[in-house]
């Protein structure tokens, strides 16, 4: 082993002492143990903080097909349900006779949106 002097202070030397008491291990013994847990929770802590980042970074690119996947199928979803909603307007439009079914639209629109805000069980 290296012989190193290491100067503590009061409060420290004391807790070190509480240490060595509890123990029953030498002084030495004990500064050893606390310097090698530190050192190793301070790596493992740095460690970590590499893993995270690479684990974000990997889970981000799993997922980034799949995010786009579902954009686009969302952006179907939404052309096909103005699809709809036009060609049901026309058919409204040619069986009443109006030429603008806008206010009939709003009318639904608005029906729409309370359906959708009540609560499920409600009516």
């Amino acid at each position: 082993m290296i012989d190193q002097h290491v100067y503590f202070d009061p409060e420290l030397y004391k807790l070190i002492l509480a240490e060595v008491n509890t123990t029953g291990k030498s002084f030495a013994q004990v500064v050893r143990e606390l310097c090698r847990d530190g050192l190793t929770h301070k790596n493992a802590l740095a460690g970590m903080d590499i893993i995270q980042s690479t684990l974000r970074s990997v889970v981000k690119d799993v997922l980034k097909p799949a995010e786009e996947r579902l954009a686009k199928i969302e952006a179907k979803s939404a052309i096909a349900a103005a699809t709809s909603m036009y060609l049901n307007l026309e058919v409204v439009s040619n069986i009443t006779g109006q030429s603008d079914a806008i206010e009939l639209y709003n009318n639904a629109r608005k029906k729409a949106v309370s359906y959708v805000r009540t609560p499920e069980g409600e009516k």
